[in-house]
């Protein structure tokens, strides 16, 4: 097994893991690798201005998946693990009401740059080669000169690329997430079968005990527990609200009979 159950259910911002949860980190990412030394530079330095280019499926259906408000949120450093969804609420309340995000806020480097969502550039119609789910970030100082510029995939699941990273290595191969030898080590659904047959275990037996190579059983168990925590709050809060979902279909949210406010 290469990939932990943790990396299948990792929780974050929804509602979608390669949508949201993926160019989330990606804004992260930029603002933690590229940013460093734009933003060492303290006020008035040389940061004046962020681009986000959105491509392909990102850019198609990005309303509605939430990616535009996702990648305002990573811009300012959010975690997408850590974010509480009344923080989500919050910021996205401010950045709607002043133009602004701050970038950086929640690594202790902020600087306030004017952005919406409407100044997101779309690009529906254009497909990176790498993969349907692209997205360019660049920063900007105060005549348009590049500071800072990479490319980003989110390639589902949460897990996200560079340009070069995805040149180098096959998509499959980069979701990988740990070296650590398992006791039933499996790549299909017959091969796990297989261990449950060969060893008289369950699967969850089986599971457990290649997840304890990498982490105790009390972490295991801990971590698992949070995930289910996690998913009856969302559950929960979906169901009180009321409304309009985003995006072009206009759906509304009704409050089932019953459900208490």
């Amino acid at each position: 097994m290469a990939i932990s159950v943790f990396d299948l259910f990792s929780v974050g911002i929804g509602p979608s893991s390669s949508h949201t949860v993926g160019p989330m980190r990606a804004a992260r990412r930029f603002v933690v690798e590229e940013l460093t030394a734009p933003l060492e530079a303290g006020e008035g330095g040389p940061l004046a201005e962020v681009r986000v280019d959105l491509y392909g499926s990102l850019a198609a259906t990005g309303q509605g998946h939430g990616t535009f408000d996702a990648v305002l949120l990573g811009l300012e450093g959010w975690d997408a693990e850590e974010i509480l969804p009344r923080q989500v609420d919050d910021r996205l309340a401010d950045m709607r009401a002043t133009g602004t995000v701050r970038v950086a806020e929640q690594l202790g480097r902020r600087r306030d740059i004017a952005l919406r969502t409407e100044d997101l550039v779309l690009r529906p119609l254009t497909f990176l080669p790498q993969h349907s789910n692209g997205m360019a970030i660049t920063a900007l100082d105060d005549d348009g000169g590049v500071l800072a510029e990479q490319t980003y995939f989110s390639i589902g699941g949460g897990f996200v690329l560079t340009a070069a990273e995805a040149e180098d290595a096959s998509l499959g191969d980069a979701v990988e997430s740990t070296e650590a030898e398992v006791p039933h080590p499996f790549t299909t659904a017959a091969e796990l079968m297989e261990h449950c047959r060969s060893t008289g275990r369950a699967v969850s037996e089986v599971m457990m005990a290649n997840e304890t190579a990498v982490r105790s059983e009390a972490e295991v168990r801990a971590g698992v527990l949070h995930i289910w925590q996690v998913m009856e709050e969302c559950k929960n809060s979906a169901l009180r609200r009321t409304g309009v979902l985003p995006g072009g279909l206009k759906v509304r949210v009704v409050r089932p009979t019953g459900m208490p406010s």
